[in-house]
C-alpha cells in the first residue's frame, strides 16, 4: 500500500511539474516586480539609521545630537518593534489577507519617515523610528510567504530570493543616495518609493493559498487563471493539492504546537535565524559599519569605502539566483558559511592590528575585505538559503506564524547584541567578539550538514512528507 501511495504521489508531482512548464509566467514576474519595490522600501528604511548615525554623532545636516545611551536605544528598540510587527503580521495576514498587510506597511512607512524628517525632539525622532521598525516587521516577511504561495515549483526559490535581493538593493540605494542627496532629505526617498508601490498595489493579486483556506474557491480559481493563464490545464491539480494538505491538517486534529510537522522544521528555522543575529552581520557590521570604517582613518571618505557592505550582499544575492536553481541548498549554505567564517576572522585580525599598531594599510585592507566577504557570503548563500526555507519547510497554514517566529529569533538576538555590544567591546574588544562570530558560523555548518533536509524541486506534498512521516 505504501509503495502504491508513493507512486501515486510521484505521478501527481510529475503532472504538476509538467503542467507548469506550459503556463504563462508574466503575471507572476509582474507580482515579483511590484513586491521588489515594496522590499526596496524595506531596505531603505532598515538601513536609514546606519547612514544617519554619523550625522547624529556630529550633529550635522540638521540631525540632533544623540548620547551613547540614546543611540543604543534608538537602534535596539527599532529591532524590538520590528519583532512586534513580525508577530502581528502573521495573524493579520491570515485574517485580512496578504495584500492588505503590504498596504498597511507602506502607509505606516510614509508616516514614520515624515515624523523622523520633521522631528526636533528625541522623543518624536524615536517614535518615528519605532513606527518604522513596526512597519518593516509587518512587511518584511509577507512577500516571501506570498511568493512561495503563488510561485511555480521551479521558480519558488529564485523568486523568494528576490525579496532579499530587493532589500539589499534598497540598502545599497540609501548608501549611494547619501553621497548625492542632502542627508536631511534622505527620508523623502523612502516615502516617495512607498507612494510608487501604493500606485501599483491594484495590480497585485491575492494569494490563492490564503483564499482556499478561507473557503474562497472561485476567487482562488480566478487568481490561478490570472497567474498561470486562462487555458492552464493544471488548475485543478494545484487547487486539489492545496486543499488536500489543508484537509489533512484538519482531519488530524492535532494542534500545531504539538505537531511534529510544525515543531521539527521550526527547530531548524529557529537555530538558523539565530545564526543571522549572532554571526556579526546585523551587529556590528550592518548597523555600526559606517562608524567602524570611520575609525580606521581611510584617506578617502569612509562613505565610499563603506559601500562594500551593501555592495557585497547585493552582488551575493544576484549570484544566488542561478545557484539556487542548480545547487543543493545544504552545499550552498555550508560553502558560504565557511567563507563568512574566514571573513569574520579577517575583521578580527584587522582590529588586532589596529590596536597594536594603529590604523595601518594592512588593517584597512583586512577590514575592507572582511566586511565585503561577510556580506557577500550572506547574500550568495547563508541569507538566500535561510529565507527560502520557511516557504518550503512549513505547511501552508503554518507559513505566516512559522516565518514570523523564525524572524523573531533573529530580531531578539540582534536587539540583545546591539544593546550589549558596547559593553562587551569594553571588556574584551573586537578581536574576541569576531572570534565568537566565527565560532557561531562554524557551528552552523555542522548543524546544516547534520539536520537540514534537502528541499530542491519538491512539491507541496513531498515537502510535507519530510517531517510528518514516522521514522
Amino acid at each position: 500500500h505504501s509503495q502504491g501511495t508513493s507512486m501515486g504521489n510521484e505521478k501527481g508531482v510529475m503532472s504538476i511539474l509538467e503542467f507548469q512548464k506550459s503556463c504563462r509566467t508574466w503575471p507572476l514576474y509582474l507580482s515579483a516586480f511590484i513586491l521588489f519595490i515594496h522590499n526596496c522600501v524595506i531596505g531603505l528604511s532598515l538601513f536609514y539609521a546606519s547612514v544617519t548615525l554619523p550625522y547624529h554623532k556630529e550633529q550635522s545636516h540638521g540631525f540632533m545630537m544623540l548620547t551613547e545611551e540614546q543611540e543604543t536605544t534608538y537602534v535596539s528598540l527599532h529591532q524590538m518593534f520590528m519583532l512586534a510587527g513580525s508577530l502581528l503580521g502573521s495573524p493579520l495576514g491570515d485574517k485580512i489577507g496578504r495584500k492588505k498587510v503590504f498596504l498597511l506597511s507602506n502607509v505606516l512607512t510614509i508616516l514614520s519617515t515624515e515624523m523622523m524628517h520633521y522631528s526636533s525632539q528625541y522623543f518624536v525622532l524615536l517614535t518615528g523610528r519605532l513606527i518604522s521598525g513596526f512597519s518593516i516587521g509587518l512587511g518584511i516577511l509577507m512577500p516571501i510567504i506570498f511568493l512561495s504561495e503563488v510561485s511555480t515549483i521551479k521558480a519558488r526559490s529564485s523568486l523568494s530570493n528576490t525579496c532579499n535581493l530587493a532589500i539589499n538593493f534598497g540598502a545599497l540605494a540609501v548608501y549611494l543616495l547619501n553621497m548625492v542627496v542632502p542627508p536631511e532629505n534622505l527620508a523623502f526617498s523612502i516615502s516617495g518609493l512607498s507612494a510608487v508601490f501604493l500606485a501599483l498595489y491594484y495590480f497585485l493579486p491575492e494569494s490563492p493559498h490564503w483564499q482556499l483556506r478561507k473557503g474562497l474557491i472561485e476567487e482562488a480559481k480566478a487568481n490561478y487563471r490570472y497567474l498561470r493563464g486562462p487555458s492552464y490545464e493544471g488548475l485543478s491539480a494545484e487547487l486539489q493539492e492545496v486543499l488536500d494538505v489543508n484537509d489533512k491538517v484538519v482531519s488530524e486534529g492535532v494542534s500545531r504546537w504539538k505537531s511534529r510537522g510544525f515543531l521539527h522544521p521550526m527547530g531548524i528555522l529557529a537555530f538558523l535565524f539565530s545564526v543571522i543575529g549572532l554571526c556579526g552581520l546585523d551587529a556590528p557590521v550592518t548597523i555600526y559599519g559606517p562608524k567602524m570604517f570611520a575609525e580606521f582613518g581611510f584617506h578617502i571618505p569612509y562613505q565610499f569605502v563603506v559601500l562594500m557592505i551593501p555592495i557585497g550582499s547585493f552582488i551575493g544575492y544576484i549570484i544566488a539566483v542561478p545557484l539556487l536553481a542548480c545547487m543543493k541548498k545544504k552545499n550552498q549554505y555550508n560553502m558560504c558559511a565557511l567563507f563568512m567564517a574566514l571573513s569574520t576572522t579577517l575583521v578580527g585580525v584587522a582590529y588586532y592590528l589596529k590596536g597594536s599598531e594603529g590604523p595601518t594599510y594592512a588593517a584597512q585592507i583586512l577590514l575592507s575585505f572582511g566586511a565585503l566577504g561577510l556580506t557577500f557570503g550572506y547574500g550568495v548563500g547563508l541569507g538566500s538559503v535561510i529565507y527560502c526555507l520557511p516557504g518550503e519547510l512549513l505547511a501552508p497554514q503554518d507559513k505566516a506564524i512559522g516565518t514570523a517566529l523564525a524572524e523573531c529569533f533573529r530580531l531578539v538576538w540582534t536587539a540583545g547584541v546591539l544593546k550589549v555590544y558596547p559593553f562587551c567591546l569594553s571588556l574584551v574588544g573586537y578581536p574576541v567578539m569576531f572570534t565568537f562570530h566565527t565560532i557561531i558560523l562554524l557551528l552552523s555548518v555542522w548543524f546544516v550538514y547534520s539536520y537540514l533536509p534537502e528541499t530542491k524541486d519538491k512539491c507541496l506534498t513531498e515537502l510535507q512528507e519530510i517531517f510528518t512521516k514516522k521514522r
